[in-house]
């Protein structure tokens, strides 16, 4: 399946980024091993900046804390995919 035409997992909305939702996106990872989140506009004009760099800044901290790496960003759609480990 084409990653633009696999449903979004995760809507981040006016709640933010928070503790629960890194825990959330840990739990999808393992199960589905990929996770697409989207990122609702009350998310981004809840906070000041351009679109473009609240999402690069959000998915910074959302990369660090679920251990994951972006596979794709779209707009204000992105895939992640579980880190891979170094061998």
């Amino acid at each position: 399946m084409n990653l633009s035409q696999k449903a979004v997992d995760i809507r981040i909305g006016k709640r933010g980024i928070s503790e629960a939702l890194i825990n959330e996106i840990k739990v999808r990872l393992k199960k589905k091993k990929i996770v697409k989140l989207k990122f609702l506009a009350a998310f981004l004009n809840s906070i000041d900046g351009k679109r473009r760099q609240i999402i690069e800044k959000s998915l910074e901290l959302i990369t660090k804390f679920s251990n994951s790496q972006i596979v794709e960003v779209r707009g204000n759609t992105a895939v992640l995919q579980q880190k891979l480990k170094n061998k």
